[in-house]
């Protein structure tokens, strides 16, 4: 597990696959997240199918943090965020029967890459207020309904993103939006803590049913 802030690391990339609108290769079924301003050029980090990603864009530091499979920093506790990866790799998907169990797993993966040392309730409450867009974004969260589609309200988006298909697709996807996934995603992202904080997670489907960490 890793997490890495861009703005300090930039120069010693292990595995950016674009920076400042450059693209560089990766293997055909990387996933490719951005995290575009700040930091002011840019960057986005590759990984292999299944890996969990959250992003948090600081725009009074202007950095912005990776977390990867429930990696933290000076985030809340690991056990929280693990046991909210957990929660959507578990097979039996508790986050459709329960919307509490959704936006408590959701607000601590949200945290997970923010300057924070625990999730803050003041997240939860702003999340619990989207719980039906939430809901009826996760419902797609599924082998058998997921679609592309979009649910937005104010500074909360949930959105179904389709994967590429060919090379040359996915190089298509990265220069217009720096973002391409090789399986079907779920991408939920909150704006908070009074727009300071811009934070986003990604849900690939193959990561349900997956051990637990």
């Amino acid at each position: 597990m890793l997490i890495l802030n861009w703005t300090r690391m930039l120069p010693a990339i292990a595995f950016v696959a674009w920076a400042g609108g450059v693209i560089l290769p990766a293997h055909a079924n990387d996933t490719t997240i951005p995290c575009n301003s700040p930091p002011e050029k840019g960057a986005s980090v590759a990984v292999h199918p299944g890996n969990q990603v959250s992003t948090t864009q600081d725009d009074q530091e202007k950095t912005c943090v990776f977390s990867i499979n429930g990696a933290v920093a000076t985030s809340p506790p690991a056990a929280d965020v693990l046991n909210a990866l957990n929660t959507f790799r578990d097979a039996s998907k508790p986050y459709l029967r329960d919307p509490n169990v959704a936006v408590s797993a959701i607000a601590a993966l949200l945290a997970s890459a923010a300057p924070v040392d625990h999730v803050p309730p003041e997240l939860v409450e702003l999340l619990a207020k989207f719980t039906q867009s939430l809901r009826q974004c996760l419902g797609d969260f599924s082998s058998i309904s997921f679609r592309p589609a979009t649910y937005s309200e104010g500074p909360f988006t949930c959105r179904g993103i389709a994967p590429y298909t060919n090379p040359q697709e996915k190089s298509g996807m990265l220069r217009e939006t720096g973002l391409a996934v090789s399986v079907p995603t779920i991408a939920i992202s909150l704006v908070w803590e009074r727009g300071r904080f811009k934070s986003a997670v990604y849900l690939p489907l193959s990561m349900v049913g997956a051990p637990r960490l």
